[in-house]
């Protein structure tokens, strides 16, 4: 005996074509958004922090420039709480935690502040180049 032909697979039914369409599009478009890129620039620095310490060290060691306290990087995601009402870091010289001191821990972080509006004053060297030859000289 033969069950009804009309019986629905596993699962629920399968997605029509235009369903598939549309959730496409709203992937696409979820991906390109601030909070997407957001979300995913948080994430993996955390997963660096936790994981990746010997990539931040080689890429700690290609950085170039200084910290300009702008306070950009500070409110990527959610607003530290050292960050003061004119975007000063309380905290600065004396407890900054890990994540503040490697940031940022390559040129996607500086990408991150630019789609914010913002200027990061460092820059990073092509891994190829001699760190020796490109440190810029002291005054």
């Amino acid at each position: 005996m033969s069950g009804p032909s009309n019986v629905e697979p596993p699962g629920g039914p399968a997605p029509s074509a235009g369903f598939r369409c549309v959730l496409d599009r709203i992937r696409r478009q979820w991906r390109q958004s601030p909070h997407w890129l957001q979300f995913r620039g948080q994430a993996r620095r955390y997963w660096l922090g936790k994981f990746g310490r010997s990539y931040i060290a080689q890429s700690l060691l290609r950085r170039r420039g200084h910290c300009q306290q702008c306070g950009m990087c500070c409110t990527l995601g959610r607003a530290c709480p050292f960050l003061t009402r004119d975007r000063r870091c309380l905290i600065y010289g004396r407890l900054r935690p890990a994540a503040c001191r490697h940031f940022p821990i390559d040129e996607r972080d500086i990408e991150d502040v630019a789609r914010r509006g913002g200027h990061c004053s460092y820059s990073f060297i092509s891994p190829g180049t001699d760190a020796n030859q490109a440190r810029p000289a002291s005054k």
